[in-house]
């Protein structure tokens, strides 16, 4: 339990959301109550998401001062390339709920505060293959959305969030398959970035790897296609996916 305290307060305030939390309270009575609500549920799963990131990822929970160092000021930096260095459709994304918010009168500012939260969490990850493979940051985040393209992660990534869920359980569930989405597509972006050849684009070297692990990604590929024909696929069938994309982060691991 100290645990979970401490890594949800470093998430807190690696991430600001106390920042944007006052922000949202000081627009009582200014805002719908509803618009405030979605604001605060949007920054509430940005900080259960990032704590279950810490307590998964560090085998030593680090202390106050060095998740500052390591964390805050190169989360602001991802901040501000989002949405540019989002993909096509999470733009969109990003534009829909960026426009809803402000339809609600909430200011431009927080209202692009907010929306970019909805599409933070990976940035504990894009930090720590950054610093462990001693790679641009901009490139890290280039190469983990190139992969979701190739890969189609960021299609099951929406299509996880759209299940149905009618239990407590379900709810859990989704939640675990989306961190262990993250997590599969953290370690293959990776393996992608830890080549000691830096040179080339973010698609290329995707593209480069892809051609590689030609063998590997073949049944990941095959069982995604699968699921895209489903006309109402169910938990079990994520579930099988995400256990393929586990096989093929082990099987296309690239050493230096």
């Amino acid at each position: 339990a100290n645990d979970v305290v401490k890594a949800t307060v470093m998430a807190k305030d690696i991430f600001d959301i106390e920042k944007y939390w006052l922000q949202i309270e000081a627009l009582d009575y200014k805002i719908s109550a509803d618009a405030q609500a979605v604001m605060m549920t949007r920054l509430t799963r940005l900080l259960r998401r990032a704590t279950r990131w810490l307590l998964r990822h560090q085998d030593n929970v680090m202390d106050f001062a060095e998740a500052q160092r390591i964390f805050a000021g190169q989360i602001k930096a991802i901040r501000k390339m989002f949405p540019q260095k989002l993909p096509p459709d999470f733009q969109g994304m990003f534009t829909e709920k960026f426009e809803g918010l402000v339809a609600d009168a909430v200011p431009e500012d927080l209202a692009r505060d907010i929306t970019r939260c909805e599409f933070l969490f990976p940035a504990t990850s894009f930090i720590d293959i950054s610093q462990t493979c001693d790679e641009k940051l901009a490139t890290v985040v280039e190469v983990y959305y190139a992969l979701g393209e190739e890969l189609q992660l960021n299609w099951l990534g929406k299509m996880i969030n759209q299940l149905r869920v009618s239990n407590n359980w379900q709810a859990l569930a989704r939640e675990s398959y989306l961190d262990d989405l993250a997590w599969q597509q953290r370690i293959l972006t990776a393996n992608i970035v830890g080549r000691s050849d830096k040179s080339g684009s973010a698609a290329s070297k995707v593209a480069k790897w892809s051609e590689e692990s030609a063998a590997s990604l073949s049944r990941a590929k095959q069982m995604l296609e699968f699921l895209k024909a489903e006309i109402d696929p169910d938990y079990a069938m994520f579930s099988v996916v995400l256990r393929e994309l586990q096989a093929l982060a082990q099987q296309t691991v690239i050493k230096n």
